[in-house]
């Protein structure tokens, strides 16, 4: 079957996510070209539910988070005193569209990776949040402050 982007349009989430699980896990250029077609037509393509530790989406979302650029923008963003995911935001909505959000869990897991990431970077949890710009999918985060015990990896 031919895949354009009105047929992948016309399936729900839960048959896109399917579909897109599926090719990924082939790993031939034709599934590959069918996972890129699926991720730049701006639809949700994730389940509705919950992320879970072994769905796709997640794990790419803590390649996203783990990348230099996302380390980069996040500790960047701690430096003026605003939520390491207010630098890493962004990048998500750029690398995963429609499927980084609320409707399944993505900001709140984003977040958790973020402080994750934060730690291993030798910051702390401030215990205070911020608020985000509109411009960010995720409303709120945690602050980070410098963590004299574990001192920050020199970049």
């Amino acid at each position: 079957m031919a895949w354009t982007p009105e047929k992948i349009s016309s399936l729900t989430v839960h048959e896109r996510h399917q579909l897109w699980k599926n090719a990924r896990s082939k790993g031939s250029a034709e599934a590959q070209a069918l996972v890129s077609l699926i991720e730049k037509c701006g639809l949700p393509y994730s389940e509705e539910s919950r992320l879970k530790a072994s769905d796709p989406l997640l794990q790419k979302m803590i390649e996203i988070i783990n990348s230099k650029e996302a380390i980069e923008a996040a500790v960047a963003a701690t430096k003026t005193g605003i939520p390491a995911l207010q630098g890493v935001d962004p990048i998500l909505v750029r690398e995963l569209g429609a499927d980084y959000g609320p409707h399944n869990g993505g900001t709140i897991e984003a977040g958790y990776e973020v402080a994750q990431m934060m730690h291993s970077e030798g910051y702390k949890n401030s215990n205070k949040k911020g608020t985000l710009p509109s411009s960010c999918v995720a409303k709120t985060a945690e602050i980070f402050l410098p963590n004299k015990k574990f001192p920050q990896k020199d970049k």
